[in-house]
């Protein structure tokens, strides 16, 4: 999930086209902005979705267009409520909405004073601490199962809890089945 989404409006494609992306895959980054969507696809919407889902870092060009248009608002705003880094790019002076001031925007307003030196060590920081663990260092399934059905008999995890872990897919309904049957098991002992 080393993605980056390119957030944009189209004031600001040349600089994302010829400069921005060009410099990034130079660095190695992998990119998706909406010059990847193939004309015909039948929701592009759900695509643009599932991209930021895909991405670790969304990469914010401030304009004063894109800060007012919904389109890029929506895919920042999507993005924060999916816990994504989003990271703003100031290419054109503008006041930015508050929920974007909490990441240090980053000056791209003079061509000759570009901080690419600053965005190349924040998307590296960001993205290279991301990389998969090996399969040694996982926890094995069944010692996690183990250790929430010891919380559960201990009374320090309620089942609500586990409904919680169910619906944002960190365990799967015959995990929970297996959960209750173990902390069972630990309670008639």
């Amino acid at each position: 999930m080393s993605q980056i989404f390119i957030s944009y409006q189209r004031n600001s494609y040349n600089f994302v086209a010829e400069d921005l992306t060009t410099r990034l895959e130079k660095e190695g980054f992998t990119l998706w902005w909406d010059e990847r969507i193939n004309a015909g696809t039948p929701d592009w919407r759900k695509k643009i979705d599932t991209e930021i889902e895909n991405s670790r870092v969304i990469l914010l060009v401030v304009t004063p267009d894109a800060m007012s248009s919904q389109y890029v608002t929506y895919e920042w705003s999507y993005a924060l409520g999916k816990n994504k880094i989003v990271l703003p790019i100031s290419f054109l002076k503008v006041k930015v909405h508050p929920r974007l001031s909490t990441t240090q925007m980053l000056d791209f307003t003079d061509s000759r004073s570009r901080q690419w030196p600053d965005l190349m060590t924040a998307l590296h920081t960001y993205l290279d601490g991301d990389k998969s663990s090996s399969e040694d260092e996982l926890i094995p399934k069944d010692g996690i199962l183990n250790a929430l059905a010891d919380l559960l008999c201990a009374k320090r995890l309620s089942q609500a809890d586990l409904n919680i872990f169910v619906a944002q897919e960190l365990i799967t309904p015959m995990d929970l089945g297996e959960i209750r049957r173990r902390s069972m098991s630990q309670e008639a002992s």
